[in-house]
């Protein structure tokens, strides 16, 4: 990074997309274009650590989602100084609880975490293994990537029985219950419309439709690692619980109204 000055993350992340990264279950895409980029600066840096350092990236076709996610956290910490707003800005899990956060308020909104389902599984391994859905990459979904951008990618199709229409239907299930769309991140099989973003508590409880994620499947033991990947369905509960607080916010309890 010394060496390579700034790297524009989103940029990576949005020719990526078009390359077939949903950058959130596939990041290959997006890590070669990062190794492209440091790769003059690697190649003139020297030292015995270099060697082990491009065979790390080579083959940890993953390193840039962890990059993806810090920049997108950036987005929704900045978005969260909105006061009063249905946007979503925090959805994270734990393995057993799942959380959404409002623009506007820190008060976080919890249900129970859901199992990953339309799942692969890596050999050997099989849903007994499968921890509930886990992590902070959630945040991805929240700024176009992840399951907004599944319509363009063929790994994500892969978790669906293969199919890119049922890839697309993931996008569009996303689209109808988001504010607008990407201006960056666009979608070239969807004649480059850009991907779902701003997901709205509204829509979500008017529509009954939540956010689906794509994403890893740990295994239920600790430092066991990744044993698949799949999709996730955020529960309801914690979007409808969230519109009545902000309803409440903005008019009163409704004994003061």
């Amino acid at each position: 990074m010394r060496r390579s000055g700034p790297i524009d993350v989103l940029a990576i992340a949005a020719q990526a997309v078009t390359m077939g990264d949903d950058v959130h279950v596939r990041t290959q895409a997006a890590t070669n274009l990062l190794i492209k980029e440091w790769l003059p600066h690697l190649a003139g840096a020297g030292g015995g650590q270099v060697a082990a350092f491009a065979r790390f990236l080579s083959a940890n076709h993953l390193f840039f989602l962890t990059l993806a996610m810090a920049a997108a956290r950036s987005l929704t910490e900045w978005a969260a100084g909105v006061p009063d707003s249905s946007i979503v800005t925090s959805m994270s899990r734990n393995g057993t609880t799942f959380g959404i956060r409002l623009a506007g308020s820190p008060r976080w909104f919890t249900a129970g975490a859901p199992e990953v389902g339309d799942a692969l599984y890596h050999p050997g391994r099989g849903p007994d293994d499968g921890a509930r859905d886990i992590g902070d990459s959630a945040v991805l979904e929240l700024c176009g990537l992840g399951a907004a951008a599944a319509a363009g990618s063929p790994a994500v199709a892969q978790l669906l029985g293969g199919s890119m229409a049922a890839a697309a239907a993931l996008t569009e299930r996303l689209a109808a219950v988001c504010a607008g769309r990407s201006g960056r991140f666009k979608v070239p099989v969807l004649g480059n419309a850009g991907t779902p973003l701003g997901v709205d508590v509204r829509k979500v409880a008017e529509f009954g439709t939540t956010p689906a994620v794509t994403t890893g499947i740990l295994h239920r033991s600790a430092g066991t690692g990744q044993v698949g990947a799949g999709v996730a369905e955020a529960p309801l509960s914690c979007f409808t619980d969230a519109l009545t607080d902000l309803d409440q916010r903005l008019t009163g309890p409704p004994d003061q109204r």
